[in-house]
């Protein structure tokens, strides 16, 4: 598997803790229930902030998609081409 398929799968993985219901999004309530469950303790208005600096749509959730090009933007990593 080359690295950037294994860095996203291993993305996914990390993104799928989070997505407590499995629909593809996180909502601030979920991203809360996770943090408070590591021993993090924040309220939903902080887990809806946290959010909003990634949310590219403005949807209020977060997509894998805006977790992905969040991962990489703080590894510094740029997105491949468009071919």
């Amino acid at each position: 598997m080359p690295a950037e398929e294994a860095a996203r799968a291993e993305a996914r993985e990390i993104f799928d803790r989070f997505d407590l219901n499995g629909d593809g999004r996180v909502t601030p309530e979920e991203l809360r229930q996770v943090l408070v469950d590591s021993g993090i303790d924040v309220e939903t208005g902080d887990a809806r902030r946290l959010i909003s600096l990634q949310d590219r749509t403005g949807d209020g959730l977060l997509s894998f998609e805006e977790f992905w090009a969040a991962r990489r933007e703080m590894l510094g990593e740029r997105p491949p081409a468009a071919s």
